[in-house]
């Protein structure tokens, strides 16, 4: 059977809805000072996602997508409005995501779909098509959401919304900076810029300019950092060599870890000195913590952009340690300010990236913002978690929970605003099997394995609504539970204030509770510690942080395991088990009464 006619039958015969599976995120693992070297997006470790397949060759591609068009040729000249073109484009990225048989039909129908969108200024569906194309086969997402945006640019200003291209083309930005892929990101800021130019935006264009001098820095600091290796590996005592690897990985990267030891052996006389002093004499008494913390602040000070604000972070890890320790006296008032300028730092970034959401909604998160309906007057209420970077783990914590490692979450996502409840449980499975009943407590008495039965029925049932719907990565559920925090819990480092927030031994009377009854943390997400445990999408690996440092891009964990992940903490543990990094593992086939989950969704 001839290519062309396989695709046909296909087209022909395939139900219009969407393809399950799961999301799939860019992750650049590593272990040493070695910067990732591609944007490219790994796969998920289920069995059932599909192996990334070649590139078709440029006579396979040409010759493909000339059948696809051919098939396509009446549809494509009916569609002369920008609506008539967008809704043309997602019937050809539904039918790609569809075709499983025929690898080269798929990737003409996927890059087809880009094409036809990026023409119709849908910026959305273009970004899906690249996503997809990057899932299945082994291309670089960035390079092709650049690509697709140079399209989105140069359609008629009519049909684009210029404002929200130029807030696509910074998240782009900022992705690519995180996986240290200067020149893409500089080449899309270029682009938004000169539209913001053409717009005569003076506020956004000087934004977009403040963003690239910010890369700009980076990628000058990073220049540096890979001549310094260079001169290291020579000789490993060149303090203008250490100063530039130890810059880098401090100030722009967040690696105190592997970066503090080059700072020490540097050239710069007072990073030079703090750094000799943490390593060699860290400050254990909280008013010698309080004067390191001090040192670090002032040294921000000198320091501009992204620099200057690592440096106050690495003060409040300091100011941290003190807090708990300092009687009540103006010393501590002073500390508790810095804290909240830090806290302010934290949130700044994530808060920018939500307004930025907020203001242009994509048809998913119009649909979540009201409540997903399940039937029987049982909705499900969605938080958007926007993107963003944080420190996973807690040096302090268990042995799994170190060492701490920069975490970046490239795309953002919605998550349950509550646990899954009961009520919510019935109205997909049809059952209950909770041990405490009550249709607004968590489900529980389930296990790893029954929420995937869970999850696929509720796929399946908003599967016309583009929803797909799995259980967070361990990553996305500390990040969330953060919510831009760096304590031991996302009110703060004491004990005293988990009542107010969460259901654990001393206040549960030994049983779940609805949902929604103690305060949400600062993302307005509820029992994120306590009630019940919460299950992960991840393999659970007690060396999974050590082999993840010094820093990642949206982590999968571990490709195979025995068992799965737990989070947050239950009604019958201590406080210290519902802090935000303590990590537990769990059998995938056994269910328990104090273990439930949340879901999130893209």
């Amino acid at each position: 059977m001839s290519k062309s006619l396989h695709i046909l039958i296909q087209l022909s015969t395939i139900a219009f809805c969407l393809l399950g599976g799961t999301r799939v995120f860019g992750q650049t693992p590593s272990t040493t000072i070695t910067p990732p070297t591609t944007g490219q997006k790994e796969e998920a470790t289920s069995s059932e996602e599909p192996k990334r397949l070649p590139v078709p060759s440029d006579d396979v591609r040409q010759k493909t997508l000339e059948t696809v068009r051919e098939i396509y040729k009446n549809e494509i000249q009916a569609a002369r409005t920008p609506r008539e073109m967008q809704a043309l484009a997602e019937k050809v990225l539904q039918k790609g995501r569809l075709m499983t048989d025929d690898p080269e039909g798929r990737f003409a129908l996927l890059s087809l779909a880009q094409d036809i969108a990026a023409q119709a200024g849908d910026g959305e569906t273009a970004f899906q098509a690249a996503e997809n194309l990057a899932r299945f086969y082994a291309e670089d997402v960035l390079e092709l959401k650049a690509e697709a945006l140079s399209k989105l640019f140069k359609a008629p200003q009519d049909i684009t919304e210029p404002k929200a291209l130029i807030e696509r083309a910074r998240r782009l930005m900022e992705q690519a900076a995180t996986q240290e892929r200067y020149k893409l990101a500089r080449q899309v800021g270029g682009q938004a810029a000169a539209e913001a130019r053409k717009m005569a935006d003076r506020d956004l264009l000087q934004s977009i300019v403040k963003q690239m001098s910010d890369i700009n820095r980076q990628a000058a600091a990073h220049t540096k950092f890979q001549k310094g290796r260079e001169t290291l590996a020579k000789n490993p005592d060149d303090e203008e060599a250490n100063s530039a690897v130890g810059r880098y990985l401090c100030l722009v990267r967040g690696d105190w870890e592997h970066g503090l030891p080059h700072l020490a052996k540097g050239c710069e006389g007072k990073l030079k000195t703090l750094a000799q002093t943490e390593m060699t004499n860290p400050p254990s008494d909280p008013e010698g913590q309080v004067k390191l913390a001090d040192a670090w602040w002032d040294l921000a000070q000198a320091e501009r952009g992204g620099e200057s604000k690592s440096l106050q972070l690495h003060a409040g890890d300091w100011y941290r340690q003190a807090i708990d320790k300092l009687p009540d006296n103006l010393l501590k008032t002073k500390v508790n300010k810095r804290l909240s300028e830090v806290a302010e730092h934290l949130n700044a970034a994530v808060a920018q990236s939500g307004r930025e959401r907020a203001a242009q909604p994509t048809k998913l998160e119009k649909a979540l913002r009201k409540g997903l309906d399940l039937g029987g007057g049982v909705k499900m209420e969605f938080v958007l978690i926007p993107a963003g970077s944080f420190l996973m783990g807690d040096e302090y914590g268990k042995s799994d929970e170190k060492p701490m490692h920069k975490v970046t979450i490239t795309q953002p996502f919605y998550m349950g605003k509550y646990e899954v409840t009961q009520e919510q449980w019935q109205a997909i499975m049809g059952n209950n099997p909770s041990h405490f009943k009550g249709p607004r407590n968590p489900v529980e008495n389930v296990s790893w394995e029954d929420c995937q039965v869970f999850l696929k029925k509720l796929n399946e049932k908003v599967r016309r609504a583009g929803l797909k719907f799995s259980l967070p990565t361990e990553a996305q559920w500390e990040y969330a539970c953060r919510a831009g925090t760096r304590t031991r819990f996302s009110f703060g480092n004491s004990r005293d204030d988990i009542g107010n927030y969460a259901w654990f031994k001393d206040n549960s009377d030994n049983k779940t509770h609805p949902v929604g009854m103690k305060k949400p943390n600062q993302w307005g997400l509820y029992d994120m510690p306590g009630n019940v445990w919460e299950m992960c999408a991840d393999w659970y690996d007690a060396k999974n942080h050590e082999q993840l440092a010094p820093n990642v891009v949206d982590p999968l964990g571990p490709r195979f395991g025995v068992d799965h992940v737990r989070r947050g903490g239950s009604f019958s543990n201590n406080a210290l088990d519902c802090a935000s990094s303590n990590r537990i593992m769990i059998s995938p086939r056994f269910p328990f009464r104090d273990i439930g989950f949340r879901v999130v969704v893209y």
